[in-house]
């Protein structure tokens, strides 16, 4: 089910984005059609990581209330913490010694964690710095970044998921020991 989310959220970003090159449009609705693929770019992997991580750990995601409650809980800055911590981020405070023994697994996840960090900003700038314009090549950049998180979160194996899944419910940062 997740998976067909996140493919329908990819699937409007691009759309907005081919609308944008219409040359009959307004360029502010070019704009602001550039601007909400990168937003909707993003949101396709939000909701697929985070929707996959519920699932994961609730029996019946789609229909239980707790599912709902624990899906509505998770937040962007979250989820961040988490992948942030898994590269080594010095933002989110990453301590001397690397990893904790729980976290060491999920190594692999580093360029997952950086291409969806990348991603996130360019929403962030999309949605909020109105004083600088996305460009077509900023727009087809976040389409191909969230379509190689969604690639490398469904390579990732069953349990790696679901040790990730349980730090980012926890909300525990892999470099807290």
């Amino acid at each position: 089910m997740t998976h067909q989310i996140g493919l329908a959220w990819l699937a409007a970003a691009a759309s907005l984005r081919q609308q944008a090159d219409d040359p009959s449009l307004d360029v502010n609705i070019c704009q602001a059609c550039l601007r909400r693929s990168v937003s909707t770019a993003y949101y396709a992997v939000f909701h697929l990581i985070t929707g996959d991580c519920v699932a994961l750990v609730c029996i019946d995601a789609d229909e239980s209330p707790v599912a709902q409650r624990l899906r509505r809980s998770l937040n962007h800055s979250d989820l961040k913490k988490v992948l942030a911590s898994l590269i080594g981020s010095v933002e989110y405070g990453r301590k001397q010694g690397g990893l904790s023994p729980i976290a060491l697994p999920l190594q692999c996840m580093q360029a997952l964690a950086e291409t969806f960090i990348g991603l996130q900003n360019a929403r962030e700038a999309a949605d909020y710095a109105f004083d600088q314009p996305v460009d077509a090549v900023k727009a087809d950049q976040a389409l191909a970044n969230a379509e190689d998180v969604i690639s490398e979160w469904q390579q990732l194996s069953l349990d790696l998921k679901q040790q990730f899944a349980q730090l980012l419910l926890l909300r525990v940062m892999p470099n807290q020991r």
